[in-house]
């Protein structure tokens, strides 16, 4: 089966995104029936399931010869296509989170900074002040955990997205279109420093890569798309 999402109509009403895995355990299950009508993106009208070639091995009876296929528009819209966000859209989506970041690591810093200060603890410097280096320390630990579980919950939460992913009508999913989990975001938001310390080459490559993935998209196996109405 190729790898695309797959819609069946079920009790007369359109469901999916089905990945291929989870429609072949669905036929499998009984869920969907030989003679319920499916349609993939690429296809241009619904079928019977048993009729589309590479779902007919997955049922143990034949095609109804003469089976006569109404166009898609009889159960509603077409399944959308994907539209993959590229480097420029992504980009802004980044500036935006990177201030909000940025923002919130500063103001969980300095709100530790002032209870440690306060009772006394971690005074370094000469005056029993901080030291730049001390503040240095914290800021960047703070800033690695805040940007950490704000990347993973958010793109792994119900938007699949970040506030500046969202705001630019983007989400993250995973190669079938699913939402990723906890892990595969944290994984995804690590994998970024790879993408940066080879120059940023691995963030621009969204800009010419086929589904418009960063490297870092290509290792945690997820996708960056528009979001649909």
């Amino acid at each position: 089966m190729s790898d695309v999402n797959w819609y069946c109509v079920l009790n007369g009403k359109q469901a999916g995104p089905f990945g291929p895995k989870t429609l072949a355990s669905m036929i499998r299950a009984g869920q969907v029936k030989a003679q319920d009508y499916v349609c993939r993106e690429g296809m241009q009208q619904w079928q019977p399931a048993v009729s589309v070639e590479e779902l007919r091995t997955l049922f143990s009876v034949a095609p109804i010869p003469g089976a006569t296929v109404p166009p898609i528009q009889y159960y509603g819209q077409q399944p959308h296509q994907v539209t993959y966000a590229g480097f420029w859209l992504r980009f802004v989506a980044v500036i935006i989170d990177r201030m909000i970041v940025e923002a919130g690591s500063c103001f969980i810093a300095v709100c530790i900074g002032s209870v440690l200060g306060a009772r006394g603890g971690m005074r370094i410097g000469p005056s029993g002040t901080w030291s730049n280096i001390a503040v240095d320390v914290l800021f960047h630990f703070v800033r690695t955990i805040v940007g950490w579980l704000y990347y993973a919950l958010m793109e792994s939460g119900p938007w699949q997205a970040t506030l500046g992913k969202k705001a630019r009508g983007l989400m993250v999913t995973d190669l079938q279109g699913n939402r990723i989990t906890f892990g595969r975001a944290t994984g995804r938001h690590f994998a970024k420093i790879i993408s940066g310390i080879i120059l940023l080459i691995g963030y621009m490559m969204a800009g010419w890569t086929e589904k418009k993935q960063a490297l870092h998209d290509k290792i945690a196996g997820t996708l960056v798309v528009k979001r649909q109405a």
